[in-house]
C-alpha cells in the first residue's frame, strides 16, 4: 500500500482537479481558487491569489469615495448653515459605511501583511 507524501497533490472532491496548498473549492462559483480568501457577494466573485490586490484596491477606492462624499456634504451644510433631518440622516449613514469600510480595510491590511487569508484568519 502506497502512502501519499506531504508534497504530493490532492484532488478536489467536488471538481476533481489537482488541488494545490491553500487552494479551496468555492461552492458559489463552482471552481477551485488558488489561495482562496473568500467569496465576495459585493463583487460577485471569489477573492484569491490572482485578484486579491484588486479587491483590496476596490475597498480602498470605495472608502476614499465615501469619505469624499461625507466631507462634501459637511462642507455644503456648513456653507448653507442648514441642518435638515435628511442631511443628518445621510451623514449618519455615510458614517456607518465609513466605519465598516475602515474596519474591512484595516483587517485586510493586517491579513496581507501576515500572509493570511480570510479563511485562515477565522479558522485558526
Amino acid at each position: 500500500m502506497r502512502t501519499k507524501s506531504k508534497l504530493e497533490r490532492k484532488n478536489c472532491k467536488v471538481c476533481k482537479h489537482d488541488k494545490l496548498i491553500r487552494m479551496k473549492h468555492c461552492y458559489d462559483c463552482g471552481k477551485c481558487v488558488a489561495t482562496f480568501d473568500h467569496h465576495c457577494v459585493w463583487v460577485d466573485n471569489c477573492v484569491g491569489e490572482k485578484n486579491r490586490h484588486i479587491f483590496y484596491l476596490c475597498v480602498l477606492t470605495n472608502l476614499v469615495a465615501i469619505v469624499n462624499a461625507f466631507c462634501m456634504l459637511v462642507a455644503e451644510m456648513w456653507r448653507q448653515g442648514s441642518k435638515e433631518t435628511y442631511q443628518i440622516s445621510f451623514l449618519s449613514f455615510l458614517g456607518i459605511l465609513i466605519g465598516g469600510l475602515v474596519s474591512l480595510f484595516v483587517m485586510h491590511t493586517y491579513m496581507m501583511m501576515a500572509n493570511l487569508t480570510t479563511c485562515t484568519f477565522w479558522h485558526k
